[in-house]
């Protein structure tokens, strides 16, 4: 599984740039941050893989199909996350991600996230299966926000872990059993507090997370490969100044980041 490391603006060169080909480039950072832009258009002359999301995750909402655009240009995005609505019936994001597909240009894939009503997994189910119908669909995505939402009534917890395996054993017994992917991948969208969970999610071809920088440049180490407190609350501030030479807790930041990619590595495509 590739890891898609997240990063404070100044702290891009030193650790974003350890990410495995694949990034995710938040599309309100980059309207408005001309250094963050610069650099993963950079990454993406190198040849990585630039998933442009689409802002639902800080707002709730996608921004405007229009912004959203002006992003992925301004980043050289590979594929765009259409606009998806979390916590609203499934076919309000099918519907949008369909007719995204007839305004972003065909230079551009599309990666889809299914949401759905809370407590609707037949409803999220659905609509992973009809997303994928989508043109040029490269990715399908299982949040941390949307997996929650559907299977928390089953699992009686809004645990991301384990809401994202419930997930991920449906998606494997009630769809890919039946209908193979093919082309397209599947990514999960950000990380939990147990790493050593994610070895489960073993259909995941990428995943993204500012958790091993951002709970770092906090002084928090993963340990034994998870987070005793939990998951920081706190964003990620973007604008964060740049740490110190001597700063420990660069240390703190790599290490996690080791951390991380050794479990990740014991993910194995399903």
């Amino acid at each position: 599984m590739r890891l898609a490391l997240i990063a404070p603006t100044s702290a891009l060169e030193e650790f974003a740039s350890q990410s495995n080909g694949v990034h995710l480039v938040l599309a309100p950072v980059a309207l408005r941050d001309v250094a963050y832009r610069d650099f993963y258009r950079k990454r993406a002359d190198a040849g990585d893989l630039i998933v442009l999301d689409n802002g639902a995750f800080e707002f709730g909402i996608p921004l405007p199909v229009p912004d959203i655009l002006e992003a992925a240009r301004a980043v050289s995005a590979t594929t765009v996350v259409a606009p998806d609505f979390p916590k609203q019936n499934w076919r309000i994001t099918v519907t949008a991600a369909l007719e995204f597909a007839t305004v972003l240009p065909k230079r551009y894939g599309i990666f889809v996230c299914p949401q759905s009503e809370i407590g609707d997994v037949e409803g999220w189910l659905d609509g992973f299966e009809q997303l994928r119908a989508v043109p040029r669909l490269t990715h399908i995505g299982m949040s941390i926000l949307a997996c929650p939402n559907a299977f928390c009534e089953l699992t009686g917890t809004g645990d991301i872990e384990l809401n994202r395996l419930v997930a991920t054993a449906y998606v494997k017994r009630q769809i890919l059993s039946k209908h193979p992917l093919g082309a397209t991948k599947i990514h999960y969208l950000g990380l939990g507090h147990r790493l050593d969970l994610i070895r489960h999610y073993d259909i995941a071809s990428s995943l993204d997370t500012s958790s091993p920088v951002w709970h770092g440049w906090h002084g928090i180490s993963y340990g034994y490969g998870f987070l005793p407190g939990g998951k920081l609350a706190l964003p990620v501030d973007f604008g964060a100044p740049a740490l110190p030479a001597n700063d420990l807790r660069r240390g703190v930041i790599q290490s996690n980041i080791d951390t991380l990619k050794k479990h990740a590595a014991d993910s194995e495509i399903y």
